[in-house]
Order: structure tokens, then C-alpha cells, then sequence
């Protein structure tokens, strides 16, 4: 999914929020009442298998300094992750969320009721964010776990773990993955972070086949990578084949055929492997 799509992924109560929120400020208070930290996001980090003693362990302990980049994203240099957020843009007066490009399927909400958009009235309802991260399926067990992102008064911004890590083998969850999720009293109300974590397949290399209205073929590619940025179709293409080899379990190639209507431009999405085992969400734009 592509990042100009995924930042679209505005919560259901963006305008009554937003008329609010001057900020998009959630912080958590000290037991005298004071506040002490704001809430500013959430941390996922995924452990590729509890079998292999050169993978790092991904436990979070303790507390560990991050930096903020430009796009509002936090990272942390000693613990691998992926940062997601409210985000609050003031000259649009909206909020929606966004974070790194391995986050997909944003979803949110308010138990906010229509024209309460007082800020005494909303306090307590509480808020919510959801994304899902896809991890390449394999035969062992996967070890994950989601963390809150404070920013303190002076502006630094730190992890925390919430709640133990989660281990199970994604393959065996029936589609459903591994979910972790925390909730923080803040002063806008209970703030609920989730992550669902799902196995699914990269994809290695494609050949791209181009046919056209006769069912002719026109122009047929070597297996390539997919990471080319465009590519571009015969002015007689009425479809495209892409056969896919993907990355299975045991790390086997596995083939799959998809099939695309060539009338008009489209994007081929397919998931990118990192190091880590989890995947990135990438787009190939087919021009006319």
C-alpha cells in the first residue's frame, strides 16, 4: 500500500477531534495529579524465531531514548522497530494516523457521540488505533511485542514496554496472527494502541507478460526484481500476467500467476522481505 493511501486512514471522529484538539495532546498524569509525560505513540518489534540463537532478542526492558525524525516518526538506535501515531495536521484540522511504510490497515475510533464535540464531554470516552504488520511466514516461532512512546516536558522522547512479549507460530494462528495492544489513561481519555501481527509471503521475482485484445502475446519480460518503480506497457496491451515467485515457509519458491486488466495505468502491490522477516508493502506502477 502506498504511503500517500495509507496516510488517508483518517479516524471516524477527525472533524469533532480535531475541533478540539489544538495539538492532539495525551498525557498521563502522576498520581498528585500532575503531568509528567505525554503519550505520543506506539513501537512494534518482531523477533524473527526463538530457535536461532543469532537473532537478537526483541524484549524491551527498561527504558530507552529515541529520536524523532522528520516526519514525526520515532526511532530507538538500540531496539529495531516500527513507529505508528495520531497524527494532528493543524492547517487541515484533522487527525489521522501514520507511521512507518510496514504498518498497513490503519483503523480507529471514538465512542464519541455526533455533536459532542465539547471537550468535557469527550474526556472519557476514549480513543483507539489499530494497524497490522505482515511477517514472512515461517516454519518456528515468532516472538513480538508493542511498546507506548512518551515525549517528556523537555521534549526527548523514550520507550516503554507494555505488557510481555507474545510467542507463537504466525503459520499456525489460522490467518488471525498475534495481536498486542496496551491502553493509557491520558487526559483526552483512555488511549488504546494495537498492533495485529499476520504471516504472509514475499515475493522474490516477477515476469511480466503483456497480451493483447486477440490474446496474443506481445512482450514477455525475463524474471526480474520487483523493485523497479514503473514500468512501461505496449500501446497494443489489453492485459498484463505477472508470474510471481514467492518465498515459502522452508524458504522454497512457490509460484502464483495474477492477472490485470491493461486499459488504463494500475499498481501491482506486492511485499517487500527485510532483514527482520517482516514485510514492506510495495507499489509497481504500470504506465500506458
Amino acid at each position: 500500500m502506498s504511503r500517500g493511501i495509507r496516510k488517508t486512514g483518517v479516524l471516524a471522529m477527525v472533524v469533532m477531534l480535531a475541533a478540539t484538539l489544538s495539538g492532539c495532546r495525551l498525557a498521563k498524569k502522576d498520581e498528585d495529579g500532575t503531568v509528567k509525560k505525554t503519550l505520543y505513540g506506539a513501537y512494534a518489534v518482531v523477533g524473527k524465531s526463538l530457535d536461532d540463537p543469532d537473532i537478537p532478542d526483541p524484549e524491551m526492558e527498561g527504558t530507552t531514548v529515541g529520536q524523532k525524525d522528520k516526519k514525526g516518526f520515532v526511532h530507538f538506535k538500540k531496539i529495531k522497530g516500527y513507529f505508528f501515531f495520531h497524527k494532528y495536521d493543524q492547517k487541515e484540522n484533522t487527525i489521522s494516523m501514520d507511521g512507518d511504510p510496514q504498518l498497513t490497515h490503519f483503523s480507529g475510533g471514538s465512542n464519541m457521540k455526533d455533536g459532542e464535540i465539547q471537550k468535557d464531554k469527550w474526556q472519557k470516552t476514549g480513543q483507539s488505533c489499530k494497524a497490522t504488520i505482515y511477517v514472512q511466514e515461517t516454519k518456528g516461532i515468532t516472538k513480538v511485542q508493542i511498546g507506548s512512546v512518551y515525549k517528556r516536558a523537555d521534549g526527548t522522547f523514550y520507550l516503554e514496554p507494555s505488557g510481555r512479549s507474545s510467542v507463537q507460530d504466525l503459520c499456525k494462528t489460522g490467518g488471525s496472527g498475534i495481536s498486542q495492544s496496551f491502553s493509557v489513561d491520558t487526559e483526552e481519555g483512555k488511549m488504546t494502541y494495537r498492533v495485529d501481527f499476520k504471516a504472509d509471503r514475499a515475493v522474490k521475482k516477477i515476469q511480466i507478460i503483456e497480451m493483447n485484445k486477440d490474446d496474443v502475446k506481445i512482450k514477455k519480460t525475463a524474471y526480474i526484481s520487483p523493485e523497479i518503480k514503473q514500468y512501461q506497457m505496449q500501446k497494443d496491451t489489453a492485459y498484463v500476467i505477472i508470474n510471481e515467485q514467492l518465498i515459502g515457509m522452508k524458504g522454497q519458491t512457490i509460484n502464483r500467476q495474477k492477472i490485470h486488466s491493461a486499459k488504463k495505468n494500475f499498481t501491482y502491490k506486492w511485499k517487500q522481505l527485510g532483514d527482520d522477516g517482516v514485510l514492506t508493502p510495495t507499489d509497481l506502477k504500470f504506465k500506458k
